[in-house]
C-alpha cells in the first residue's frame, strides 16, 4: 500500500492536507433500475427498463476508511474539525481517487464514523455518487463539411458544441442553432451513433466526456 495515495475533493487532498492514510476502500457498482409491470391473467411481466432506449442506473456508494495519527488528543480534535469542515462542503463535487487513472466520480458526502484512542483515530467516510465514472479530459471531434458519421460505443453522454460563428447543427431531422458560446446539444450521443452536419461557420467542434461503469 502506498500511504500517500488518497482522494482529492475541492482542491484538498486527504493525505497531503489532512495526513489521512487509506486503510480500506470500497467502490460499489451502481444498481440497474428495473421497471416492470403485469396485467391480469398474464404469465410473467413486461420489462420497461429500456423503454427510453437504454438502461437506467441508481447511485453508487463509495466508502473510504482512513487512519490518522496526531501528537496529542488536543491536536487530534483540531484535525477532526478541519476534516469535518472539508467533508461537509462536498456536494455534487468531483471526487478524484489517485488510483483511478483518467476518471473521477461526482457525488456528495453522506456520513462519517469516528473511532479513536488517544492520539490515534480511524475515520470511515461514505459518499453517494452518480452511477458512472466520468473522464477527466474531454474528447473532441472537429466536424468536416458535409455529413459526419459519429461512431460511438459507450454509455449515453451529452454533446457540447463550439463554433467560429453562428451555426445550424443538423442531426437527422433536428436543427439546432448555436452561437460562439459553448452549448450543450439537446440530442445525446448514444451507442447508436449520430449523423451530424452544419452550416454557417468555418469550424465546428463537438466535445463530450466519456462515462464508464
Amino acid at each position: 500500500m502506498i500511504l500517500s495515495n488518497g482522494i482529492t475533493i475541492n482542491n484538498k487532498h486527504s493525505y497531503t492536507d489532512f495526513d489521512l492514510y487509506i486503510s480500506e476502500k470500497s467502490i460499489g457498482l451502481p444498481e440497474k433500475e428495473i421497471i416492470t409491470d403485469t396485467v391480469p391473467f398474464m404469465s410473467g411481466y413486461y420489462d420497461f427498463s429500456n423503454i427510453l432506449g437504454g438502461s437506467v442506473f441508481k447511485e453508487r456508494v463509495l466508502e473510504y476508511t482512513f487512519d490518522l495519527l496526531s501528537t496529542s488528543t488536543k491536536s487530534l480534535e483540531e484535525l477532526k474539525t478541519d476534516i469535518a469542515m472539508w467533508l461537509m462542503n462536498v456536494h455534487n463535487a468531483e471526487i478524484y481517487d489517485d488510483e483511478l487513472e483518467g476518471f473521477h466520480f461526482v457525488g456528495s458526502f453522506e456520513s462519517c464514523e469516528w473511532a479513536e484512542d488517544d492520539e490515534y483515530g480511524e475515520l470511515k467516510v461514505t459518499f453517494r455518487c452518480q452511477p458512472f465514472k466520468i473522464a477527466n479530459e474531454e474528447t473532441e471531434i472537429v466536424l468536416e463539411t458535409g455529413t459526419n458519421a459519429i461512431d460511438y460505443d459507450g454509455l449515453p453522454v451529452n454533446l457540447s458544441v463550439i463554433s467560429t460563428g453562428s451555426t445550424s447543427i443538423i442531426i437527422g431531422t433536428t436543427t439546432i442553432n448555436v452561437g460562439t458560446t459553448k452549448t450543450t446539444l439537446s440530442v445525446p450521443l448514444t451507442n447508436i451513433g449520430l449523423e451530424i452536419g452544419y452550416t454557417g461557420a468555418e469550424t465546428v467542434t463537438l466535445s463530450y466526456r466519456e462515462e464508464v461503469i
